[in-house]
């Protein structure tokens, strides 16, 4: 009886931490409550699933946001972040991440970790260049990256086999430059301003 007990407990511990586990589809995800309180996510840290610091004045993401092990959606829009750090790569159950209109320059190859996004706004920052782990990101269907100062385009970024949407508006590229990154996505519908003559380095 005791190993009856014993099984049927660790298996419901099981089922429970495989709940937990799960990727919700966007009308499960669009009922779930979306926090917008750091103090107030951190009372049942599992239980959250859409965190929105949109606006904080946040200079860096705040350390705890990376113990929302559940965590699909994240807003960090309007801010003054610098960069996408190391750390972001634990958030592996992210679907949506929105970090447009901040500072940041550098962007840490650990995102091509968030292989669950598939949705990606990075715009109105001050990007130089992208790595080439974002090749990684399979599942990205919409990439909003317009108005950064990108000056280089990783040729592995073709590995984001299910892109339909690239915006890349208000940043300078020669012809041959927009050319290129049309080829890497024959599925995906671009957008770009109108080419210079420039080099792109």
């Amino acid at each position: 009886m005791r190993k009856i007990i014993l099984f049927f407990v660790f298996g419901m511990m099981f089922l429970g931490a495989a709940a937990q586990d799960v990727l919700l589809d966007s009308v499960a995800l669009a009922k779930e409550h979306l926090f917008n309180n750091l103090k107030e996510a951190l009372i049942h840290p599992d239980k959250v699933y859409k965190l929105d610091l949109s606006h904080h004045k946040l200079d860096s993401i705040p350390p705890e946001v990376y113990q929302f092990k559940n965590l699909q959606v994240l807003i960090l829009k309007g801010n003054r972040l610098t960069e996408i750090p190391e750390d972001i790569g634990v958030l592996t159950h992210l679907q949506r991440l929105v970090m447009s209109r901040n500072n940041i320059v550098t962007v840490d190859p650990a995102l091509g970790k968030l292989v669950n996004l598939v949705f990606l706004d990075l715009s109105q920052n001050e990007i130089e260049m992208l790595p080439k782990q974002i090749g990684n990101l399979v599942n990205l269907a919409e990439l909003v990256m317009w108005l950064n100062n990108l000056n280089d385009f990783p040729d592995e970024a073709k590995g984001m086999i299910s892109l339909r949407r690239l915006s890349l508006e208000d940043i300078a590229m020669n012809q041959e430059t927009q050319d290129h990154i049309t080829s890497l996505f024959p599925n995906a519908k671009i957008k770009f301003s109108p080419s210079c003559k420039c080099k792109w380095e």
